[in-house]
């Protein structure tokens, strides 16, 4: 029997509404970057804030459309060989 590991990748979406503090607009952003569903933004006058985003996160993956798939063949010791894709 020939065995081969199906690596699926799928995407999430998610959307929330920020505030920014009053006073400051988006033309005011130097850097921002987003981890563990909160929006970290440092102005241009260096000031910081970081908002919690709140996102809904139910049922965000779209199981039936993978956007990546790869086919990969098992080794018969049971490890797979990703170092070379099948399909």
């Amino acid at each position: 029997m020939n065995k081969y590991t199906i690596s699926a990748t799928y995407g999430a979406g998610t959307k929330s509404t920020i505030e920014l503090p009053e006073s400051k607009t988006w033309e005011d952003v130097k850097e921002w970057h987003v981890k563990w569903d909160t929006v970290h933004i440092t102005f241009k006058d260096s000031t910081q804030v970081d908002i919690k985003l709140h996102s809904d996160t139910l049922d965000v993956i779209d199981w039936k459309l993978p956007t990546e798939v790869a086919v990969y063949a098992v080794f018969e010791d049971g490890e797979t060989n990703y170092d070379e894709e099948v399909a």
